[in-house]
């Protein structure tokens, strides 16, 4: 074999690889589009006015409805992940653990899933910031029923707030509420784009998928319980 012929075909095969996941749930790839984009507006925008957060509100409730009403395949995925999470426990624990080895094996590659799958090299900074925050829920399984529950209870509380934003909740009070809150759906939808994008690389990304569907899952939790 010639020199270089062998990086060339790795080189092709990972582009197949990828290529064939992004086919095969393009759902997700939208999804997590959709997670950028709103991840985007938040870093253009610090003091977002009712028009950027009722575009927020717009995008995170189309974006959840979609996911859960139009790929079938989102709970048997869960629950798949779940399941991979108990095979790697010990390497769970010892990246809740170590936050040297948690950055040295968990962040890097997990970028670049997400960056894969649809999220822009910022909003994949912005979300595993927010995954190294909670990965103390690595500690122990998730358990895949929480986890789609609190997806639901997400996409139900963005879609009620989502019809309620008008354009006169400008007082003060209200901006402050409605900026805090816009903060927690961001950290929600980041942490389903990590499970969406664990589901679309579980197979090359092996314990990292199941790591990221743990502290995911964690997001969703931390964002609906504030």
């Amino acid at each position: 074999m010639r020199p270089g012929t062998a990086t060339a075909l790795l080189a092709g095969l990972l582009f197949l690889s990828t290529a064939s996941a992004q086919g095969d749930r393009p759902i997700y790839i939208q999804f997590n589009k959709a997670t950028d984009e709103i991840h985007t507006i938040l870093r253009k925008t610090p003091k977002p006015a009712p028009k950027d957060m009722m575009q927020i509100s717009n995008i995170a409730c189309n974006a959840l409805r979609m996911l859960l009403e139009k790929e079938p395949r989102f709970k048997a995925d869960i629950e798949a992940l779940a399941a991979a999470g108990i095979e790697n426990q010990a390497h769970h624990r010892r990246l809740a653990d170590d936050v040297l080895f948690f950055l040295d094996s968990f962040i890097e590659e997990e970028h670049h899933y997400l960056v894969q799958s649809g999220i822009s090299p910022d909003s994949s900074a912005d979300i595993l910031i927010a995954a190294a925050l909670v990965r103390s829920a690595l500690r122990e399984p998730p358990s895949a029923n929480t986890v789609y529950a609190d997806i639901l209870k997400l996409r139900d509380e963005v879609c009620r707030v989502a019809r309620a934003v008008t354009e006169s909740e400008a007082d003060k009070d209200a901006y402050e509420a409605r900026k805090r809150t816009i903060k927690r759906w961001a950290l929600g939808l980041g942490g389903v784009s990590l499970i969406t994008a664990d589901a679309l690389f579980a197979v090359p990304s092996g314990g990292t998928a199941s790591a990221s569907f743990a502290v995911g899952g964690a997001s969703v939790g931390a964002a609906i319980s504030q």
